[in-house]
């Protein structure tokens, strides 16, 4: 019997994927605000706490990684089947280290964790039991993963890299068929840049709020001006874009009613962001982000960002292809 061989020379490279996201910003740029929003947002209503729900799926990821490594591809029907998932043993130390936050800190979530049985101590090991599943299991996240690869795939036929686009339910079924994969590359890129943004702001509430107030004015702009008005634009003139045409930003009480966070944290943050000069007052005095953060910010997303994300998508983008 005769195996068919996938056709390398189909392969993406990083650099590739890095270069077309990049000439592509204008297009993708609000498909990857919903993206990742849609991330952040689902997990804050897991637990009310994002760092909780990282540490959750944080040690998931250990447990993709250990399949990886030993060749195994489980599927997320086969994954999720399980009574456990067995967690690889960690300390606090190196936990705290990995989410840069101080010792006395990781052990409180660690030990909120147990209290709401998602993770559970059995003699000298650690497991996620299947109580918690609801939680973690990205239900939602792949579907709108698939939605914004299918997006890539159509620019990517328009241009002729590829020949033919298949649609974000195939796409779906096929990280869903190879989820142990899939989902540990996803795991590789969002957990760490989840932790660089908390890094930046000092406060991973602060990233959620101005993440909330930035998709705001994506889709003010969207609305205002139609989608094409920036599909050919690059990043550094998408962000000036967005900023100038996004219209009326949001009040402390929609901010509070589209994250879920209680609305006096939203403006005890809020306080705090206006005086870093990350967020501003418009003329209706609803929260806005400045174009002067955007620009500050772009040779981060440039630089580190997007070429984390590179990988990722190129990961994806070739197991899809092949």
């Amino acid at each position: 019997m005769s195996i068919k061989r996938p056709d390398i020379s189909k392969k993406f490279t990083t650099e590739e994927v890095h270069e077309f996201l990049l000439n592509h910003y204008g297009e993708l740029s609000v498909d990857w605000v919903v993206h990742q929003w849609n991330w952040v947002n689902t997990n804050y209503k897991c637990f009310n706490d994002l760092i909780k729900y990282l540490i959750s799926i944080y040690f998931v990821q250990k447990t993709l990684e250990y399949y990886f490594e030993n060749g195994l591809t489980i599927s997320y029907n086969k994954f999720y089947s399980e009574l456990t998932i067995q967690i690889e043993k960690f300390n606090i130390s190196s936990l705290s280290k990995e989410f840069n936050l101080p010792k006395e800190t990781m052990r409180r979530k660690i030990q909120e964790l147990e209290d709401q049985k998602v993770i559970i101590k059995k003699n000298r090991n650690i497991i996620l039991d299947r109580n918690a599943y609801d939680f973690v299991k990205p239900i939602k996240q792949i579907k709108v993963t698939s939605n914004y690869l299918h997006k890539i795939l159509k620019i990517m036929k328009k241009e002729g890299y590829i020949k033919s686009v298949i649609s974000a339910e195939d796409i779906t079924d096929i990280i869903k068929d190879n989820f142990s994969r899939c989902w540990l590359w996803f795991y590789q890129f969002q957990i760490p840049n989840t932790i660089s943004w908390k890094d930046y702001f000092n406060d991973i509430n602060e990233f959620y709020i101005m993440g909330t107030c930035w998709i705001n004015q994506v889709y003010n702009t969207q609305n205002k001006l139609n989608l094409t008005d920036t599909t050919s634009k690059i990043l550094d003139n998408v962000h000036a874009f967005v900023t100038q045409n996004s219209g009326t930003g949001l009040n402390a009480m929609s901010i509070s009613e589209m994250t879920g966070l209680p609305r006096a944290t939203v403006i005890r943050k809020n306080k705090n962001l206006i005086k870093k000069n990350l967020l501003h007052l418009d003329d209706n005095k609803h929260y806005v982000v400045p174009y002067s953060f955007a620009k500050a910010t772009q040779p981060l997303v440039k630089d580190t960002k997007f070429k984390n994300k590179a990988v990722m998508i190129a990961k994806l983008l070739n197991l899809i292809n092949i």
